[in-house]
């Protein structure tokens, strides 16, 4: 079993890359997943769970729309508008959201397990991993690809200015990508990284298959 955590700023293409390394494992014959913390993080939030509480008592019933789940929107609007809103939400969410990362992480059948994470640097050493892979990218390219996904000029500044600081996080990382170029460029260099985890885990990937 070889667990992976792929993290990096919003836009910086940490989504694209643990794809391409699921491909590549599975082209190879090992069975790969990708767990998403925020598709994780979004199943906690479900009407009358302990965090859905939580959030509720925080930030009051007008995040809520007409079914009474939590609206995405409404409480991004409210905790990327100050920073001390965002640490609260964090404080709600990280712990139960780092325990079921943990057991996905344990249970899941796959021999390859990739970690989609954008706050993985944030949380250290919290979740077990056998590897931490950076996904950089100049602003200048992350404000293009958030702008695709229907990003405002004004979320845009906000949700940028409070990422965690990129040379951080690279002195965390076993490895970095740099996405600078084209998504062929991308891919040639997320083959080469392939290559490199193969050759490190050699012995395990012998013994799985």
């Amino acid at each position: 079993m070889i667990k992976l955590g792929i993290g990096g700023q919003i836009g910086a293409g940490k989504s694209e890359v643990a794809k391409m390394l699921q491909e590549f494992f599975i082209a190879d014959g090992y069975p790969t997943v990708i767990i998403k913390a925020d598709e994780v993080a979004w199943g906690l939030y479900f009407p009358g769970s302990p965090v859905y509480k939580r959030i509720l008592k925080a930030f009051g019933e007008n995040i809520l729309d007409s079914q009474n789940q939590i609206d995405r929107k409404k409480l991004a609007q409210i905790v990327f508008s100050h920073r001390k809103h965002l640490n609260f939400l964090n404080q709600i969410v990280h712990p139960p959201l780092i325990k079921e990362i943990c057991v996905k992480l344990k249970n899941s059948p796959q021999e390859i397990k990739i970690l989609d994470a954008a706050l993985l640097f944030m949380w250290g050493n919290k979740v077990p991993l056998d590897l931490r892979i950076l996904v950089r990218a100049p602003n200048c390219q992350k404000i293009i690809r958030m702008k695709k996904k229907g990003f405002q000029p004004n979320e845009i500044k906000k949700r940028l200015s409070f990422q965690m600081d990129e040379d951080k996080m690279e002195t965390l990382a076993d490895f970095v990508i740099i996405n600078d170029s084209s998504y062929k460029v991308l891919h040639e260099r997320t083959y080469k990284l392939y290559q490199i985890i193969k050759a490190y885990f050699k012995e395990k990937l012998q013994l799985s298959s």
